[in-house]
């Protein structure tokens, strides 16, 4: 992972070399700082975004953390794609039929979970073997599945149908073994540490909360307008739902509360958690980017630009990488963390390898070249600034 730091820690470093007598760099050089960093992140941000091809329309993706893989489900061809999340090339597809919308990986079993639309009235989980990539089993569940969640723990598998009901699925079985009936659209996340299940409740607007030992209805959460999709931070508990009203829901997942809401722009669509570096993400489809909300403040810290029409999200914390599937250019994007370091510098911390090196207070000032994109640059020798490549 890349290191970081505050604003605040690189200033001892700054304030050491700038305060030496007569020198002709005073305030020059933190300001050059800031503007390689403010005027380039957005070219860094694109730079540092790869793309994969993928299936037709592709929607959802998980991650299994154990295995480094990363699941895409293509609602367009029928299939999953298999990515290598070391080379993050495409090793394998599976075909699963009919319209698979969502899914989720069980790491402990090494298996993922695939719900698909088979027909006007019916539904189907796939159960994939991780370890040969090859479909293990089928399970009927019920018609339009919206959503698909995973206890590791107790090896149990949640569905979400578009007949209001969640199949509760047996992971050693593969056996339906419980059916919670609500008003349910939407998506699911499971949080390990408090056992709880929340689906999101599209047309009630609400959030339901479920427990997971008892498979009955905790409490119905109301968000507001519209919620789509939803992630759990299993560290700091917080929910977060996604909301055609252009904002993210906050809930805090020990008293089920709603407990703030954050803007994010027009038609967000998928939410995803980084629980290591406590960033959530958000995906918008109209401008075709993946908003950076800090959950520690629930305030937007930056965006970067994915493919066309970004659905569903999710985090690799093997390579602190998010993979974004795009529905509209039938690829995924993967965001590195320098393009998020990048996105997110100018409104809360610099990351350490994005600022020129210091010297310390003595040493000579050593050429510092300062790109701030669009093929121009400005080179820093001796306190006088020069300005080399091309001309505006």
């Amino acid at each position: 992972m890349m290191a970081r730091g505050g604003l605040s820690g690189a200033k001892p470093v700054v304030g050491r070399w700038l305060a030496r007598p007569g020198s002709r760099l005073l305030g020059l050089t933190a300001l050059l700082v800031c503007a390689v960093v403010l005027s380039g992140a957005t070219a860094l941000a694109q730079a540092s975004v790869r793309t994969i091809a993928v299936g037709k329309g592709p929607g959802e993706v998980a991650v299994d953390p154990m295995t480094n893989r990363v699941y895409v489900t293509n609602r367009g061809s029928g299939t999953v794609s298999v990515v290598d999340g070391s080379s993050d090339a495409v090793v394998a597809t599976i075909a699963v039929g009919g319209n698979p919308f969502s899914l989720a990986v069980d790491p402990t079993t090494d298996h993922v979970y695939v719900a698909s639309a088979v027909g006007a009235r019916a539904g189907q989980l796939s159960v994939i073997d991780g370890a040969t990539n090859a479909v293990a089993a089928t399970v009927p569940i019920g018609s339009f599945p919206s959503g698909v969640a995973v206890d590791p723990t107790a090896n149990r598998i949640y569905v979400v149908n578009g007949a209001n009901t969640i199949s509760v699925v047996d992971g050693a079985t593969n056996a339906i073994v419980a059916i919670v009936r609500g008003i349910t659209l939407g998506g699911a996340a499971f949080d390990p540490s408090t056992k709880h299940l929340y689906v999101v409740s599209g047309l009630s607007d609400a959030v339901l909360a479920i427990d997971g030992a008892t498979d009955q209805i905790i409490t119905t959460i109301h968000v507001g307008y519209k919620p789509l999709e939803v992630a759990v931070n299993p560290t700091t508990h917080r929910v977060y739902a996604t909301k055609s009203d252009g904002t993210v829901a906050v809930i805090d997942g020990v008293s089920d509360a709603l407990v703030d809401t954050v803007s994010v722009g027009p038609r967000p669509q998928g939410v995803a958690v980084d629980p290591t570096t406590n960033r959530v993400y958000v995906s918008g489809a109209p401008a075709n980017h993946v908003t950076i909300v800090d959950g520690a403040t629930d305030r937007v810290v930056g965006t970067v630009p994915v493919g066309n029409t970004p659905f569903g999200m999710a985090v690799n914390p093997t390579n602190e990488r998010v993979y974004v599937a795009n529905e509209g250019s039938a690829d995924v994007s993967v965001i590195s963390d320098a393009a998020v370091c990048a996105a997110s510098a100018g409104a809360t911390s610099l990351c350490a390898s994005q600022i020129p090196s210091l010297p310390r207070a003595g040493e000579p000032v050593p050429p510092l070249p300062l790109v701030l994109g669009a093929g121009a640059s400005l080179l820093l020798v001796g306190g006088v600034i020069r300005r080399i490549g091309r001309r505006d």
